[in-house]
């Protein structure tokens, strides 16, 4: 069975956040990186991607700050815990633990 990723989601540091949009299989919405204060959106980019089963796969657009993200995470309920990499000069990966913070759909 696949989860519902449909919402938005925080990352527990605070500093990344997905609202999803869910349609079958298929995942919508938009990535922010957000800046030390939590408040500040130092970035942001629409995302696409996928459920199979628990795992969420996602890549940003084309649209948005260029910052060429990925994601691979498990969802399980009201929590997503995965890897993000981002091409910022460098190719950079975090691990992130996501809470649903808003399940509106």
């Amino acid at each position: 069975m696949t989860v519902d990723v449909t919402g938005t989601w925080r990352a527990m540091s605070g500093d990344l956040e997905l609202t999803l949009k869910q349609e079958g299989s298929k995942i919508t919405g938009l990535m922010r990186r957000i800046g030390g204060s939590n408040t500040v959106v130092a970035s942001e980019g629409q995302i696409q991607g996928s459920v199979a089963g628990d795992i969420v796969r996602w890549q940003q657009t084309g649209l948005g700050d260029p910052m060429g993200c990925q994601g691979e995470m498990t969802a399980s309920a009201d929590e997503m815990t995965g890897k993000v990499t981002c091409a910022i000069g460098a190719q950079r990966t975090g691990v992130f633990h996501l809470r649903r913070v808003d399940a509106s759909k």
